[in-house]
């Protein structure tokens, strides 16, 4: 009797797919408010980011001024509503001169880099950013 290998553990192609996914997101989140309606945006953009990149895998580096452990409760909506890729946070501290080393050391390693706030992102971490030729993606802005 032959038995033939069971659907979830197909061989990956080469032609893009079930290798494709396997792409790593390094997501800096600048959360500027405690405002958990502009965190649920912010949480909502980053998933879909995650499916529209195909990325497997997303390292979430958080800059609050909560200190650890306090700010996993702004991105704990994240942590609990995704299903779609694993996700390991990291605390990246504060303040413009925390978020330049941390871009600098991701851009320098490779990374795929996006940066997300909520609004109200002061003009000095905008310098920063603009730095690194990152376009932040700032949630709520217009509302």
């Amino acid at each position: 009797m032959s038995y033939g290998q069971p659907p979830s553990t197909a061989t990956p192609s080469r032609s893009g797919g079930v290798t494709g996914v396997n792409k790593v997101l390094s997501a800096v989140v600048i959360l500027c408010s405690q405002d958990d309606s502009m965190n649920r945006y912010l949480v909502y953009e980053l998933v879909r980011e995650g499916l529209r990149g195909r990325y497997k895998k997303i390292e979430l580096h958080v800059m609050s001024p909560l200190p650890p452990p306090l700010y996993l409760k702004q991105v704990r909506d994240l942590l609990l509503s995704n299903i779609h890729v694993s996700i390991v946070v990291k605390y990246a501290g504060q303040g413009p001169d925390s978020l330049k080393a941390l871009l600098q050391k991701l851009v320098e390693s490779g990374s795929s880099v996006r940066v997300y706030s909520t609004r109200g992102l002061g003009s000095e971490y905008l310098e920063v950013i603009k730095q690194f030729g990152i376009n932040p993606v700032v949630v709520g802005e217009g509302s």
